[in-house]
């Protein structure tokens, strides 16, 4: 098949290792997979000294991305900002939107483009206005979504009927860890946003009730961005800007329990890359975490109840070695079930039926 995925930008998220992760996949079962995004806005301040530290343009700071591996070479950024038109766009069998805006693009699209196909990584009200987010939604025709949180929003709440549960897997052989004792002192981490949404503020108001009881709590962080003044991190945070993609296995790896405080979430892939690395997750009800930690396989909280998760840290630290290994084993072995070959191939199936339907003229 020829494959297109539409990206609104290029860059480090979450989101859109996801996609590279897909689309590498697809990419290994014969399948022509390209890439397009617009070019993005003029750089902020902040981005063009990042660029000028890193001795890069401001064309590669900000299109650039460690996640495109094989797919370097397949990714197109046009010479405009979105929206993109049909003359940016090759002939395909398939186009894969992968943001709510870029559903947009596709609503007068002619049939050799492709059969438009919505992956549905989160439900995007932070990124636009609820009423046009809720619209969206709302576009009949396949969907694919990567978490059962998503999958019942999809069908329950906005009554799709053509959703394909797809969720986000692990890349082993990035994220992996040896069997190991827990700390003598405990560790933990957590990813710093100052984006409320991502709870980061619950995780430090649990972090601190359970100082009062252990002062000699270790605890440990990473982020895209340095802290904000809004929410500044305790001095007692060993905090890491942007690391290198391959440091990130030793820093899951080095705690006895990594902390997801998400309000609102899609996924949640550092629960994953965690347990891939024997690190139990303490987390809030958000986004995969219901799919991930059940079972005895984490700590499972309802949403919001940072209470709970200084709870639960503290239930940790007074784990004997015995249980936390167990716990840690537990994780891990869930982690394994989860692998990109698997989900690749899965999507791989389900476009092909998709390719095969009538197109409209």
């Amino acid at each position: 098949m020829r494959i297109t995925i539409l990206s609104v930008s290029i860059d480090n998220s979450g989101g859109f290792r996801v996609v590279t992760a897909l689309g590498q996949r697809l990419l290994t079962q014969g399948h022509d997979v390209c890439i397009v995004a617009p070019m993005r806005r003029r750089p902020d301040l902040r981005a063009t000294l990042r660029a000028w530290w890193h001795r890069r343009s401001l064309w590669s700071i900000h299109h650039h991305s460690d996640h495109l591996g094989t797919l370097a070479d397949r990714t197109i950024v046009v010479p405009h900002h979105a929206p993109l038109t049909v003359a940016d766009l090759p002939d395909a069998d398939v186009i894969i939107a992968t943001w709510w805006d870029t559903m947009n693009w596709l609503g007068n699209l002619p049939a050799a483009k492709g059969i438009p196909v919505h992956l549905v990584q989160d439900y995007e009200i932070w990124g636009g206005g609820k009423d046009e987010i809720d619209r969206v939604m709302r576009i009949p025709g396949p969907k694919i979504a990567i978490s059962s949180f998503l999958h019942d929003l999809l069908t329950k709440r906005f009554g799709q009927k053509d959703v394909l549960l797809l969720p986000n897997a692990v890349d082993h052989t990035q994220f992996h860890a040896a069997p190991r004792p827990k700390n003598s002192a405990i560790k933990v981490g957590f990813v710093y946003s100052h984006d409320p949404r991502k709870g980061t503020d619950l995780v430090l108001q649990a972090l601190e009730r359970v100082r009062i009881s252990l002062p000699d709590l270790r605890v440990i962080a990473f982020g895209h961005h340095p802290p904000a003044a809004s929410l500044p991190l305790p001095d007692w945070v060993e905090y890491t800007t942007a690391p290198e993609q391959q440091t990130l296995r030793d820093i899951y790896a080095s705690c006895d329990a990594w902390l997801f405080g998400s309000r609102l979430e899609g996924f949640g892939l550092p629960i994953l890359e965690a347990m891939a690395c024997r690190t139990p997750v303490i987390g809030l009800h958000a986004g995969a975490a219901a799919d991930l930690l059940s079972d005895g396989c984490g700590i499972l909280l309802e949403n919001g109840d940072w209470a709970g998760m200084a709870d639960a840290i503290m239930r940790v630290a007074a784990m004997p070695e015995a249980e936390w290994r167990a716990l840690s084993d537990r994780a891990h072995a869930r982690a394994q079930q989860q692998n990109w070959t698997d989900v690749g191939a899965a999507l791989g199936r389900w476009l092909e039926g998709v390719a095969e339907r009538p197109r409209a003229a």
